[in-house]
């Protein structure tokens, strides 16, 4: 590939790292040049010595910073990506009936489960989000939260204002989502 072009062509390879720095912003890391030789150099030996030399660059990097690497093999094109549309907010604080007359807000919430999952990275517990493949570090108390949506939980509106911030603020994130008819007989 690259080695056999750069022996082939006589021009340096120039390894660049895309290093993802925020969900917006890209920085390039520019690395030393892996220089082809004379013409006297053996081609396979080069092609071998310049793959090792790539293949070192970019473990010692992963070494430091493994969250980089999208070795993902473009798995999104295989995602049912209909599935993660974002939810409309707009109406799942709207009050329904409950029992006893007490009002629900939202009916039931749920854990978005099909969008995020629970992992541990480096000793912490971290959310992944399955359509941007980011971790999400997110305090205990959130976490804790999630945890007790991992089933439908109804939410009332006689809860703390604080508590009822914090719902909405994880509705808005996608976090939880509003129970479906389709959810509750699965």
């Amino acid at each position: 590939g690259i080695a056999f072009l750069s022996h082939f062509l006589k021009l340096p390879i120039v390894p660049v790292f895309c290093e993802i720095a925020s969900p917006v912003e890209r920085r390039l890391i520019f690395h030393d040049p892996i220089q082809p030789g004379g013409a006297d150099t053996d081609r396979d030996a080069y092609c071998q010595t310049a793959t090792e030399q790539l293949y070192a660059l970019l473990g010692s990097y992963l070494k430091k910073s493994p969250s980089q690497w999208l070795g993902w093999l473009d798995m999104q094109m295989y995602l049912d990506l209909d599935a993660t549309v974002p939810l409309e907010t707009t109406d799942t604080m709207e009050p329904a009936a409950g029992a006893e007359g007490e009002e629900v807000v939202a009916r039931q919430l749920v854990f978005n489960h099909e969008r995020f999952g629970f992992i541990v990275r480096d000793g912490e517990r971290v959310l992944l989000d399955k359509l941007t493949y980011e971790f999400l570090s997110v305090p205990e108390s959130v976490l804790a939260v999630l945890d007790a949506c991992r089933e439908p939980v109804a939410v009332t509106r006689h809860m703390p204002e604080e508590h009822r911030e914090t719902i909405e603020q994880l509705l808005s994130l996608k976090l939880l989502a509003p129970v479906t008819d389709t959810v509750r007989g699965a």
